[in-house]
């Protein structure tokens, strides 16, 4: 049984050196952010079996804005192509201020 494991994405629109985009409500940090996990999902051996996200999959604590929860999803969807199961650990990132986490809204994938 093969891992592979990703820590800390941060899934973010911060604007902290980042560029605007022709991509509506992302700029070039998500983007570059979201192609990291293209690349890796594009470069894993069949061979792995599971994938473990540990956690941070977001920057702001729990505050998931449309062009931040699709870039993330759809990334955690790419890397469960062909059977994996993709776990999904919350870090401090993905808390809020009440420890509430947004981790289970990517569930979905822990079923694979």
């Amino acid at each position: 049984m093969k891992f592979c494991v990703i820590g800390d994405p941060h899934f973010a629109n911060r604007k902290v050196f980042a560029r605007p985009t022709n991509v509506a409500g992302t700029n070039s940090r998500l983007l570059v952010t979201r192609h990291t996990f293209e690349t890796i999902a594009d470069d894993l051996e069949e061979s792995v079996d599971n994938v473990l996200v540990l956690g941070d999959i977001t920057h702001d604590h729990g505050i998931l804005t449309p062009a931040v929860y699709y870039a993330a999803d759809s990334a955690l969807y790419d890397l469960a192509t062909e059977g994996r199961m993709v776990s999904i650990l919350s870090g401090n990132h993905d808390i809020d201020s009440h420890g509430m986490s947004i981790a289970p809204v990517f569930e979905r994938f822990d079923d694979n």
